[in-house]
């Protein structure tokens, strides 16, 4: 396995990658902007590694390329942004969000939606030529908003066709279309699905949900293809959010898909021990109380396996999984004091310490290589490749 890791110091509480920059959040609420790429072609003299570790850290799709001349031997195994860097290369801005924690944060055709402990902000995501007109290294105001669109405290965002998907713990679980819209004025207006959601998924036409922690149910709704796909903000809006399909309403309870999924989960031998479930957008994933894993494929294709099974125990997990993410390369386990990926039946150690967010971008065409970790005083963006 490949790992390769920028990793910025700093005070920081979320992140995520979009629009060609990591977005940071700081203690504070202010919402930091930092360009990779800019970063790069300035930290390194020769064109032929700036180009390598452009593909790692910035354009993942440009690996996938046929005839790409991607070598990762050129990379560095760590490369280490100074504080005056991440300043210097940031773009900052003062939203002054109010919060105690963040719990989630999702951008999602041009907006990022902020979980906090309280409430749902959303801010606008600018694109390199909306940011053109201010200096790297300088702060602006007002620019991103960051005004209340939801009183509840939400655990997760999911964004997918069209629709935001907020699990709001015990409050329920709530969802909002029509978030592909062109319109800048667009706010969500969230509609309650479930009366318990912990975790949402989008698994081809349903929408999955969570509603304990070792509890497992599915959604039928209107999905459809699109009849007009909404202007992108600008090329990557086109390649990381534009789809063919979109959801309009969530609707009945999918009894069926439902207790036959649950059935598998919990048949006789594992009665009582599973504690997590995990989704993704094709499996789920079962922990028990030795935190072992065990998969369920749910789709062949885009149609629910029939016959569903559960994969063979992978090996144990070193202490419980606090969350899980998908990567490129496997599953991505948050720990008390460790982040580790599961990949070729192993795990592997990619952060070694507790931290406050982690994610991975497997949909993503520009950073499905990569997870960002953010720790209490670093954050990293991880490349990971078998």
């Amino acid at each position: 396995m490949i790992t390769k890791r920028l990793s910025l110091p700093g005070n920081f509480v979320e992140a995520f990658l979009y629009f060609d920059f990591l977005w940071l959040i700081s203690p504070e609420g202010d919402t930091w902007s930092f360009d990779m790429l800019k970063f790069i072609n300035s930290k390194f003299s020769d064109a032929g590694v700036a180009h390598q570790c452009a593909m790692a850290f910035a354009r993942n799709d440009q690996i996938l390329n046929p005839f790409s001349d991607f070598n990762p031997d050129f990379i560095p195994d760590a490369i280490e942004v100074t504080l005056d860097e991440v300043e210097r290369y940031s773009r900052i801005f003062d939203t002054r969000l109010d919060f105690r924690s963040i719990l989630d944060m999702r951008c999602y055709y041009g907006r990022v939606f902020v979980a906090t402990d309280n409430s749902i902000r959303q801010l606008t995501a600018l694109s390199r030529s909306d940011l053109a007109h201010v200096a790297l290294g300088r702060r602006a105001n007002g620019q991103l908003g960051g005004e209340v669109v939801h009183d509840a405290r939400c655990v997760q965002f999911r964004c997918q066709y069209g629709t935001i998907s907020a699990a709001c713990a015990y409050d329920g679980g709530f969802y909002a279309a029509g978030a592909s819209s062109p319109d800048p004025s667009w706010r969500p207006k969230f509609k309650q699905f479930a009366n318990h959601s912990l975790a949402t998924e989008f698994v081809a036409d349903r929408l999955t949900n969570v509603p304990e922690a070792n509890d497992v149910e599915f959604f039928k709704t209107d999905y459809h293809r699109t009849e007009l796909i909404a202007a992108p903000v600008d090329e990557q809006a086109q390649g990381e959010d534009s789809e063919q399909y979109e959801i309009s309403s969530v609707q009945d309870y999918d009894a069926e898909i439902s207790d036959r999924t649950k059935k598998v989960v919990n048949d006789d031998r594992l009665l009582g021990k599973v504690s997590r479930i995990f989704l993704s957008k094709s499996a789920l994933f079962a922990v028990d109380s030795d935190h072992v894993i065990r998969s369920i494929k749910l789709l062949d294709g885009q149609r629910f396996v029939q016959q569903l099974t559960r994969s063979r125990p992978f090996p144990a997990a070193r202490g419980p999984i606090l969350a899980m993410t998908s990567s490129a390369i496997g599953m991505v386990a948050e720990l008390d004091e460790e982040v580790a990926v599961l990949a070729g039946g192993r795990w592997h150690t990619i952060f070694s310490e507790a931290v406050y967010s982690v994610r991975g971008y497997p949909s993503s065409k520009w950073y499905r290589n990569l997870t960002t970790a953010v720790g209490a005083e670093r954050t990293d963006l991880i490349f990971l490749k078998h």
